[in-house]
């Protein structure tokens, strides 16, 4: 595995800084399984590279930008998958600069495993998310971090496979995409509509010459129902055979021509649901950005 220097890790923490998340995502592994199943069971995957599609940021509509996702919270620490995915604001900008060329669109933010891997430390690794113009799928390269000493990175440079950095990007991106393209669809993004619990968190800043002040950040928390979902996937009426899905999600892609010419054809819904799709304008956001 290799680290990125100084320099460009600087670059990205600063770039993370630019972007807080503004809800969190609770599924267990039945909902996480019912999301994914909307696109992945209809992709098939080119050998050696990220299962996860980058047609999102090459149709310029990504719903939910920075969010935090936990999948199955009630399970021992071990089994819980938590992190925050921060796709930066100027990602468009970014991609229209990169031309042919690769661009960082965002980041994954996770924290090390206590035991394993950080030494006691509150370390995290920071992955970023590169796409490039003409490929279907996101791109992982050198990792971040953040309050990790070198001795732990040199650790886990020698100690930890980069095949494995990409099962876990994969694992937690698959959840990521399948919330986005939810989001996109005028039914299944109602489940998203009312968050049932708002965190608190108090964030105290010291300014000079001046007392503290204590400023209240609010956080939109939303609990998936697997239940729910099925309903509004399915209808309530109950029928004697299993039906996986009424719509599924087909990626956009890249089509090259005999001239080299390429062209971006945009994503679309496939299945019976597919016609409310019909002169319906995606929203991009979900519910009003967080209050400082």
């Amino acid at each position: 595995m290799e680290f990125l220097n100084e320099k460009e890790n600087d670059t990205l923490l600063k770039k993370l800084s630019g972007t807080k998340s503004s809800d969190i995502i609770n599924l267990d592994s039945n909902c996480d399984a019912v999301l994914t199943g909307l696109w992945k069971k209809h992709v098939k995957t080119p050998k050696n590279t990220p299962s996860i599609p980058s047609d999102l940021f090459f149709a310029g509509t990504i719903p939910l930008r920075d969010c935090d996702i936990v999948v199955d919270a009630d399970n021992p620490a071990e089994d819980t998958k938590s992190y925050r995915v921060a796709i930066f604001e100027d990602y468009g900008e970014t991609m229209r600069v990169a031309g042919d060329e690769v661009a960082m669109v965002g980041a994954i933010v996770k924290k090390l495993p206590v035991a394993k891997y950080n030494h006691g430390t509150d370390a995290k690794l920071i992955l970023p998310i590169y796409v490039v113009r003409g490929r279907d799928y996101i791109i992982i390269g050198p990792v971040g971090y953040k309050g990790m000493p070198e001795p732990v990175r040199n650790h886990m440079a020698s100690g930890l496979a980069f095949p494995t950095i990409l099962d876990w990007v994969g694992c937690m991106m698959d959840t990521w995409y399948g919330i986005q393209i939810a989001l996109l669809h005028p039914q299944i993004k109602e489940v998203f509509q009312n968050p049932v619990k708002t965190v608190v968190e108090n964030d105290t800043k010291v300014s000079k010459g001046k007392k503290k002040k204590n400023r209240v950040k609010y956080i939109k928390r939303h609990v998936v129902n697997k239940d729910e979902l099925d309903k509004l996937m399915l209808g309530d009426e109950k029928t004697p055979f299993t039906r996986h899905t009424l719509a599924w999600y087909v990626i956009g892609h890249w089509r090259k021509y005999n001239d080299g010419k390429k062209v971006f054809i945009q994503p679309y819904w496939k299945g019976v649901l597919r016609e409310i799709k019909a002169g319906a304008e995606r929203e991009r956001v979900i519910a009003p950005a967080a209050i400082n």
